[in-house]
């Protein structure tokens, strides 16, 4: 009679707790994103099928879903025009002899008193200034909405405001309440740009996320990494990932506004740690890697940039807000005035 094959308890428990193991944190994880997104659809879908470029939002909201551009700026909002800009309410067609600048950006750019706002009153007798930009757009969705919308507004000067954060595609979703939520392009700062499979979960689980970004704070603590390191989103910009991506859709907004006879100005907006005197004194070149990537490709497609770096000076954090990314009202000041000098030294103001 045949013996039975011998059975293996220690492997059979190991087996038995591993699986275990896995059943907890997957329930862990979709109890995360349950209570992160708020919704069923969410958490199945959620980022394991990839980037998810739109919001489920409502539309009492300062910013409505987009299915291409994930959000835009409700038309229904108070201060926020039929066109979804925070602009007096203009005809889309440019009527005959008008001359329009439009800015586009992100949050620095984009709020109602800030400097385009200020740019709009000075030369308001001569040409429009069109505030085109949108808290939290990167440089693809900037050049989307562009493309699509405001190309149509005819202007004679587009200006791109530029902030290192910019180099993603989809920096923020919002669930129904408008929250911020984790995008694929957050994730994936939180990772080395190599294709390693090791950095898998990090880049598709929101406690793995989560952990590497807690990691990325406490090393920065520890004095291992520089200030803008607890900043994920804004680090991708000392990264060489994040300036071929930029690269590209730099490309294609030049491509474009050449096709159309428009000129393009950039202007470059810096972080309050860039004038930390500490790491300047330790690596300054380093510090403004952002600015002097960014002039490589402005001298690269011939276009005009305006750093405000240098514009801010000795004053530098002074001139910020306690987030330490936007401008108070003097910075929006000195930014406008730089502005303004800028684009009449270079022959970019419209019929100027």
């Amino acid at each position: 009679m045949p013996r039975s094959p011998k059975k293996n308890p220690p492997l059979t428990a190991a087996i038995t707790v591993l699986c275990s193991i896995c059943l907890a944190l997957v329930a862990g994880e979709l109890a995360f994103r349950r209570q992160v997104e708020g919704t069923s659809t969410a958490v199945l879908g959620g980022s394991f099928s990839g980037s998810v470029p739109y919001s489920e939002l409502r539309g009492d909201q300062w910013v409505i879903s987009d299915p291409e551009l994930g959000y835009r700026l409700n038309p229904q909002h108070e201060g926020t025009n039929a066109l979804g800009l925070r602009h007096p309410e203009i005809p889309l067609k440019k009527p005959p002899g008008a001359k329009r600048v439009l800015v586009i950006g992100d949050s620095v750019a984009g709020g109602s008193r800030g400097f385009v706002a200020i740019l709009h009153e000075k030369l308001k007798d001569r040409v429009d200034v069109i505030n085109g930009a949108t808290p939290g757009y990167t440089i693809y969705q900037e050049r989307l909405a562009l493309e699509r919308d405001l190309i149509h507004l005819e202007p004679d000067l587009v200006i791109l405001q530029y902030c290192t954060n910019d180099h993603h595609e989809f920096l923020h979703r919002f669930n129904p309440e408008a929250q911020l939520l984790i995008t694929e392009s957050t994730r994936w700062v939180l990772v080395p740009d190599e294709n390693d499979p090791l950095f898998w979960l990090p880049r598709n689980s929101y406690i793995a996320g989560r952990m590497r970004l807690a990691l990325f704070i406490w090393r920065s603590d520890q004095g291992a990494s520089y200030p803008w390191d607890k900043l994920p989103d804004f680090s991708t910009a000392w990264r060489e990932q994040g300036w071929r991506d930029y690269r590209r859709h730099f490309k294609a907004i030049r491509q474009l506004l050449d096709e159309k006879g428009i000129k393009l100005a950039v202007v470059a907006a810096p972080l309050t740690t860039q004038f930390d005197q500490q790491v300047l004194k330790y690596d300054a070149e380093y510090a403004l890697k952002p600015q002097l990537e960014l002039a490589k490709l402005c001298d690269e497609f011939d276009v005009p940039l305006l750093d405000l770096y240098p514009v801010f000076g000795e004053r530098g954090a002074l001139l910020f807000n306690a987030d330490g990314i936007h401008f108070n009202q003097e910075g929006h000041r000195a930014a406008a005035r730089a502005l303004e000098e800028f684009l009449a030294s270079n022959d970019l103001i419209p019929g100027g």
